[in-house]
């Protein structure tokens, strides 16, 4: 009975202090009652003892302490082992992922890498630092075990020193098995209070060394590049990952360069989201500071009319100041363009523009669109009247590069208005076939007469040098571009036009 009991020591303490007591009065009785009994006889261990079962229970008992045998086969005996590259691939944040050193022995100084700054501490030395790509797996904080996931070269039928790869050769595709480092390590210990444990170690590397780092984030890059993104906004990704690798000896994907890229960027100039989520605090901003001003959103219908929010799609803004310059000098004369938007969020910028008292540039109003066509500049001239008090009989002349949509918006809102395209957008249109130089001082020449009748002659002698040519260029209407057919409403000459541009 004693065997019995004993063997089963392990339950027998975390039984409560009162049971104990009350277990033993019960034993005690027993054996009492047992004593008084005359069929009782005493049980002799000796006689009925099988040494099957007790090497069975032998067996048990050494796999519940397997854990703290050591493994004959694989000891190491006085082995220097630098867990250096070990600990370099070890999140230390991570409960039970160091080696303490074992009682008994004295502890090693060991030289770590600082992941965060990239400092190697071995500089100063010839012999560069190995760096390896290790996987860690922790079980249950009592059990580690770390292996080495870098890929061994072989070298295969048509290869010299290659890495395995999948080829595909006459329609067939080979594969080629991967063979993995065989580096590898086991540690444990008996509880997570306690020190750990090498059980079994192979230190020796078969695989190549790896430049990957993990303490490497998108994050981190981000905060090393920041004054380069700040002074070259179109830094090249590759140029990112040559500076990586030449100054920290440290691998970068290209998709980490262009996430930290992004993430500098946005520090510096700010999230599109986040700005046209800010619009209307923009608008009561904008209106405070300058009196008179007019800011016009437009947005997309909404199917539900109890949605709290709506889409984006057009902003028309003209400022008070600007406003009141304009109509106080009163030149009748407008300039239109317009600009593509790059981001995320495509769309058009419309501007419109007049001229000082020293011909300068003045800008007059401004607005964002989602495209360039007939309904988006019908709405922005129509705010625009509005600012200047412009009616549908208002005598002034506009000036354009010919955009999309503007000359019907220009004929149904300002029907009277002269309408003129730049002489030298036109030149840029016709330089795409005709480079010479004496293309440019034919149109020139046609643009700048001053009658109808020089412009007809001018125009003869065009079209006996290239008669293509000018047939390209008779199918834009002489009254838009040719000073001879212009109405003389305003006086301005091309000179003064082509400042727009």
């Amino acid at each position: 009975m004693e065997n019995l009991i004993g063997s089963d020591d392990d339950n027998a303490e975390y039984e409560g202090d009162g049971e104990s007591e009350e277990g033993n009065q019960e034993y005690e009785e027993d054996d009492e009652s047992q004593e008084s009994d005359p069929n009782f006889e005493e049980y002799d261990e000796s006689e009925n003892s099988d040494p099957e079962y007790e090497e069975d229970e032998r067996q048990i008992e050494d796999e519940d302490h397997m854990d703290d045998i050591m493994d004959v086969d694989n000891n190491i005996q006085d082995v220097d082992v630098d867990m250096g590259d070990f600990t370099l691939n070890v999140e230390s944040d991570v409960e039970g992922s160091c080696i303490n050193v074992v009682h008994g022995h004295e502890p090693e100084d060991m030289e770590v890498i600082n992941n965060e700054e990239f400092e190697s501490l071995d500089e100063g030395s010839d012999q560069d630092r190995e760096r390896r790509a290790l996987i860690k797996n922790l079980r249950k904080e009592k059990r580690l075990r770390a292996q080495c996931r870098g890929v061994v070269p072989v070298t295969n039928k048509g290869q010299v020193g290659s890495q395995a790869t999948t080829s595909k050769r006459k329609g067939k595709e080979l594969k080629t098995q991967k063979v993995t480092c065989g580096w590898y390590i086991h540690a444990s210990r008996s509880n997570p209070e306690s020190d750990w444990f090498i059980r079994t170690l192979n230190q020796t590397h078969t695989c190549l060394q790896t430049r990957k780092l993990r303490a490497c984030t998108a994050s981190l890059i981000s905060k090393k590049i920041f004054d380069q993104v700040e002074a070259n906004p179109d830094i090249p990704l590759r140029a990112i990952q040559d500076h990586f690798q030449k100054t920290y000896q440290v691998g970068v994907s290209m998709d980490k360069v262009f996430r930290a890229k992004d993430k500098a960027r946005k520090h510096i100039t700010g999230d599109y989201t986040k700005q046209y989520e800010l619009l209307r605090d923009y608008v009561l901003e904008l209106q405070a500071t300058n009196p008179d001003t007019t800011v016009k959103i437009d947005v997309c219908s909404e199917p539900n009319p109890d949605s709290p929010t709506r889409q984006f799609r057009r902003i028309y803004v003209c400022l008070g100041p600007l406003k009141k310059g304009f109509k106080a000098c009163l030149r009748d004369l407008l300039g239109f363009d317009g600009a593509f938007m790059k981001g995320p969020f495509p769309g058009q910028v419309l501007s419109a523009v007049g001229l000082d008292s020293n011909n300068g540039i003045y800008p007059l109003a401004y607005g964002i669109v989602e495209s360039e066509n007939t309904e988006s500049w019908k709405w922005f001239l129509d705010n625009l009247g509005d600012d200047l008090d412009l009616g549908r009989n208002s005598n002034f002349t506009f000036i354009s590069d010919r955009q999309k949509g503007l000359h019907t918006a220009v004929e149904q809102i300002f029907p009277n208005a002269e309408h003129r395209y730049c002489i030298r957008h036109i030149h840029d249109n016709m330089r795409k076939r005709w480079r010479q130089t004496e293309y440019r001082d034919h149109l020139w020449r046609c643009a700048s007469a001053t009658t109808i009748p020089e412009f007809e002659h001018l125009m003869k002698e065009f079209s006996q040098y290239d008669k293509e040519a000018c047939e390209w260029l008779k199918q834009i209407p002489p009254k838009h571009w040719a000073r001879s057919h212009f109405s003389g409403k305003s006086i301005y000459s091309n000179l003064v036009l082509m400042s727009f541009t």
